[in-house]
């Protein structure tokens, strides 16, 4: 990392495309004439302000890591931390996560359930290409389309089991039922006093 020192001439913003949809990125121009990216935060400086920035080389130019507004000679204030690049997975504030496992009434569940029938599609085509090799082979009745099919329909559903979370819940819930089974076991019948016993 590198710091450094000195007068704000500009501050840009431009929109670029992103999944979530449209948003801004944040550009601060020194006197040196570099040009620091600040990422989707709108930067607390103005032009004529005297800044102190600690920027990494990135991708993509200099990429702020911390901004502080002062004099020049004067004593810094703590640096603050401003967003780095927006890809990094931590990034991501916890109020935008998305649950997991995947609600079934949740819009993700259409993706993940397309997702996993290409993806079986997919392996059953490879598996079937695999078993042709050499051979004239073809699916020849309703029968073998039907198991086909079947095979494509069972393996999507592992899939999604498996990328939605469900497969993590039930073991979950199994534990938890096992718990209530064996301290339900563990516990004594209580007579009609409700004194412990038989």
């Amino acid at each position: 990392m590198s710091t450094v020192v000195g007068v704000v001439q500009n501050v840009t913003s431009r929109p670029v495309q992103t999944k979530w949809g449209q948003k801004s990125v944040w550009d601060v121009h020194l006197d040196d004439g570099n040009v620091y990216k600040n990422g989707f935060k709108n930067p607390p400086v103005v032009p004529g302000d005297t800044v102190t920035i600690t920027y990494e080389v990135g991708k993509y130019g200099n990429d702020i890591k911390s901004l502080s507004k002062g004099s020049v000679g004067a004593s810094s204030p703590a640096p603050t931390e401003v967003s780095g690049p927006v890809n990094k997975v931590t990034s991501y504030p916890i109020k935008n996560s998305k649950p997991f496992p995947v609600p079934f009434d949740s819009g993700e569940r259409a993706i993940i359930r397309q997702n996993s029938l290409t993806n079986a599609r997919e392996l059953v085509c490879t598996m079937l290409q695999k078993k042709s090799v050499g051979e004239d082979w073809l699916l020849k009745d309703d029968k073998q389309w039907d198991n086909s099919v079947d095979l494509i329909l069972r393996i999507a559903y592992k899939f999604e089991e498996y990328s939605s979370g469900d497969r993590e819940a039930k073991a979950v819930d199994a534990i938890l039922d096992k718990n209530k089974t064996t301290k339900a076991k563990k516990t004594p019948p209580k007579s009609e006093d409700g004194e412990p016993g038989a």
